[in-house]
């Protein structure tokens, strides 16, 4: 059986953005996850004949890109550094490449299969709640040891109360996509209360950065329908959440501990939530050599781990990317920052700014699997107003497609 080209397309995007995310590659698999990731890239932008569609203003980008990283990799005298953008670009080239049909089939597929995944997330968090043990335990490519709890991986415990992570390596790469997705769905104008499901459903992570998208996301849905409406709805959420955590003791005790976790305050201090300190370390790494160059070719491109070579750690925050690799690597990340900044101000949208700020405290534009994820979700916001006026695929082609996968 043939697979038509938007079914390969849509398989080959699912192993270039979560599958090769999940740390479960590296740990079961022999084939290491970065290059799966890259490899469906190159296969996409083969099958697409990607190179009979790039515009000059897309070349003169990337062009401009691997300047500025060949004057780093020349400073640094490692040839090495030239491939860090390398996910970027290949990321740009796809997304240039792909039909509509390709990514709505995309949004409408990996929508499902992380309903699955945050369903799974959830009953793990009730299974470790109450008495289950780690069914088996392996390292994060980082070194953290992360845990399958029946469903989900995590590697966040206090006592019996964890922070799931799904497939993926920490509980906030699990609501980085969770979120993400919901921006997509909200640009192509998809089925609300499906977007809405997974924004409920990922608050399970605990994850500040993720409460704060789904403020944002419910002023954007908010202003758009009647004011009396509007204010219903926040309050039936806001008691319904009220109500749970308040009167359903083991949900109760669970929000309590992990928070106090989280944020414990000492002497004025918070000491559970480190991004702060990380800031601090980032900054104070910073002059012109760092400014351009980064601090250290050799933790830059992984040679080294830069704790082990003596420095503090500084990541994740806006200043990460800067001090790792210097401005002129590290170019792609700020200029997705501003381009957020200023589709947010042109679209007057509460859900841009949302990815904004996750993109800002989470600068993931150079790696693998979330480079991919990124680079579409800002293209489809730039241009949603012509998504949502195209509307779904045909049904035949939906249907066609997915019976295809099997």
């Amino acid at each position: 059986m043939t697979l038509s080209k938007t079914t390969t397309c849509v398989i080959l995007l699912l192993l270039a953005t979560i599958i090769s995310m999940s740390p479960l590659i590296d740990a079961l698999f022999s084939v290491k996850a970065n290059r799966l990731s890259l490899i469906a890239l190159l296969a996409i932008l083969f099958i697409r004949n990607a190179w009979e569609k790039i515009k000059p203003d897309t070349l003169l980008l990337l062009f401009l890109i691997m300047l500025l990283t060949t004057i780093s990799a020349s400073y640094w005298q490692e040839n090495r550094v030239i491939l860090l953008p390398i996910y970027f670009i290949a990321s740009i080239l796809v997304v240039s490449a792909l039909t509509n049909d390709d990514i709505k089939i995309f949004v409408e597929i990996l929508t499902w299969i992380m309903l699955v995944v945050l369903i799974g997330a959830v009953l793990g968090m009730f299974y470790a709640l109450f008495g289950g043990v780690s069914i088996f335990s392996f390292p994060n490519e980082d070194g953290r040891i992360n845990q399958l709890y029946l469903t989900t991986l995590t590697n966040s415990q206090y006592l019996n109360f964890i922070r799931p992570s799904g497939i993926f390596d920490e509980p906030g790469a699990l609501s980085f996509v969770t979120c993400f997705l919901a921006a997509l769905r909200h640009a192509f104008g998809f089925n609300k209360r499906i977007t809405w499901a997974l924004l409920l459903l990922g608050l399970v992570t605990l994850s500040l950065a993720h409460i704060i998208y789904v403020i944002l996301h419910a002023l954007e849905e908010f202003r758009r329908v009647k004011k009396r409406k509007s204010i219903f709805v926040a309050v039936m959420i806001t008691f319904f959440l009220y109500s749970i955590v308040n009167f359903i003791p083991p949900i109760q005790d669970l929000y309590v501990s992990l928070l106090q976790a989280r944020l414990q305050i000492e002497e004025g201090q918070l000491t559970g939530d480190n991004r702060t300190v990380l800031l601090l370390n980032a900054a104070s790494y910073i002059n012109l050599n760092t400014f351009l160059f980064g601090l250290d070719s050799d933790c830059a491109i992984g040679v080294a781990n830069c704790t082990d070579k003596g420095y503090e750690q500084y990541g994740e925050n806006p200043l990460t990317l800067l001090v790792h690799w210097g401005g002129l690597v590290s170019f792609p990340f700020y200029l997705a920052l501003v381009y957020l900044a200023m589709i947010a101000v042109r679209h007057r949208s509460f859900v841009i700014l949302a990815v904004f700020l996750l993109l800002f405290q989470r600068p993931n534009t150079m790696s693998y699997g979330y480079s991919m994820l990124i680079v579409l979700t800002i293209y489809v916001l730039a241009h949603q107003r012509r998504y949502k006026a195209l509307g779904k695929p045909p049904l035949s082609l939906r249907l066609s497609s997915v019976s295809s996968l099997g």
